[in-house]
């Protein structure tokens, strides 16, 4: 037997409107919990009106499309059938299998969050919106940043702060900020490069290698090698409260990367100050901020001082790159040292 969507509609959960409840879910699992605690002895009452909630789950669950009854079957070894007479007649889910049908439907299928999520997975760039809306964040403000940050569409900065793995050098990295041009959202993307060090073994390994032993093993390498990596990171970029903020995302891991800026400075862009300008003469821009960054970096949480520049000059945009590293403090200015340094790395 097949429950079919009028059937569902007449056993519970009958508004097409409702949403499975966090109660629904707290219950079941203090069912589920009482019963490994005591096994044999869970009260009827706690098993009746924890299958109860499961089944409105199911039929849910199936009313949306987010499983099938023959996936609730075998979830549970039963055909397909059994689970249509069951939801009909209210026949009730013994403890074990509303143990397995919780992890189904509310860990593996994320029935709570799922029509949350997917409504916002439909709406291009709906962090920055949400996050506009959540502090309130007004669209002259938000405008500000746009002007200042981006030039006339998109601006390119480097960054420094902190190394996380040893706190005697720095990474320097390079964040570029475009506009959306259809929403307006204020896109950053972060590019934080760790080179090999050693200018002697730039080589390839396999060009730096012996040849093969005889037994076909590779020989180590002739010099140090230190095997490049990089990092990637997008996000966005806001104003809040006079100062400026940058959320951000690993693009490989999802580690979170916060940045607050409450100290900047304001130029007007000057030709004769930097001839080869990509930026229009006389626009105000935001040639530095200074802040502090919090992030996740693999199992480590760092909070570090961080410093950003304006690189407007079309001849070290193209070059900058090349510079990109996790460095020495001796290859950063001296300037900007003396910024990191007033506040300690701090890691855990």
């Amino acid at each position: 037997m097949t429950i079919n969507k009028k059937q569902n509609e007449n056993n519970g959960h009958n508004n097409e409107n409702e949403r499975i409840t966090i109660e629904d879910r707290q219950i079941i699992m203090d069912a589920i919990a009482f019963a490994k605690q005591n096994p044999g002895t869970t009260p009827d009452t706690l098993v009746s009106e924890a299958s109860k909630r499961i089944s409105a789950c199911i039929r849910y669950s199936i009313r949306n499309d987010i499983v099938t009854q023959q996936s609730i079957a075998n979830t549970i070894g039963k055909n397909s059938s059994t689970i249509g007479r069951r939801l009909e007649k209210n026949i009730e889910f013994d403890i074990k299998e509303i143990d397995d049908l919780y992890n189904f439907l509310f860990v593996e299928k994320n029935i709570i969050f799922r029509k949350a999520l997917h409504d916002i997975s439909n709406t291009k760039d709906a962090l920055y919106f949400a996050i506009m809306s959540f502090f309130d964040i007004k669209s002259p403000s938000q405008l500000n940043a746009i002007d200042l940050i981006t030039g006339t569409g998109s601006a390119t900065y480097q960054l420094w702060r902190y190394s996380v793995e040893d706190d005697s050098e720095f990474v320097h990295g390079r964040i570029n900020f475009h506009v959306d041009e259809k929403n307006g959202a204020l896109h950053a993307k972060m590019f934080q490069p760790k080179r090999n060090q050693d200018p002697s073994t730039e080589q390839s390994p396999k060009e730096n290698a012996d040849q093969d032993a005889i037994d076909g093993t590779p020989h180590p390498l002739k010099g140090p090698w230190i095997r490049p990596s990089s990092e990637k990171f997008e996000g966005y970029f806001f104003r809040i409260a006079d100062m400026y903020m940058m959320i951000l995302k690993d693009m490989a891991n999802n580690d979170i990367r916060i940045s607050i800026f409450p100290n900047y400075r304001i130029e007007r862009i000057d030709h004769k100050i930097v001839k080869d300008s990509v930026l229009p003469e006389g626009h105000k821009q935001i040639v530095h901020m200074d802040g502090f960054g919090l992030g996740i970096d693999g199992n480590n949480l760092f909070f570090s001082p961080v410093h950003m520049d304006l690189v407007d000059s079309k001849c070290e945009e193209d070059v900058l790159d090349s510079k990109l590293d996790v460095v020495s403090e001796e290859a950063i200015p001296k300037r900007i040292v003396k910024k990191l340094k007033r506040y300690p790395l701090i890691r855990k």
